[in-house]
């Protein structure tokens, strides 16, 4: 259900947020063509590349987790072991000079 403005309209900055979002037609997925940060009090999420990161704003600690994946099961040419992929995780160096 929509959302009710009444006779007020939009303003700018509500706009401004609805024009960085839109829904696929076919799909009907909604997508923003911005990141979209959290407001938590602790933890932040971001992605660099394949990477994925949770950024703790208390310590500013990045932590950086396994990720497995799972393909569509509905797919029957999926059902089988071709249709996982194991949990990796990048490791970084020790040479903490070469990180950044």
């Amino acid at each position: 259900m929509p959302f009710d403005f009444g006779d007020r309209g939009l303003s700018a900055t509500e706009q401004a947020v609805l024009d960085e979002l839109y829904v696929d037609p076919v799909t009907g997925v909604l997508t923003s063509r911005s990141p979209i940060n959290s407001d938590g009090s602790t933890w932040d999420i971001s992605s660099g590349s394949d990477n994925l990161f949770f950024i703790n704003k208390q310590t500013n600690i990045s932590m950086y987790p396994m990720i497995g994946g799972i393909k569509d099961q509905c797919d029957i040419l999926n059902q089988d072991i071709t249709g996982i992929f194991q949990p990796s995780a990048r490791v970084y160096s020790d040479d903490v000079s070469r990180i950044y």
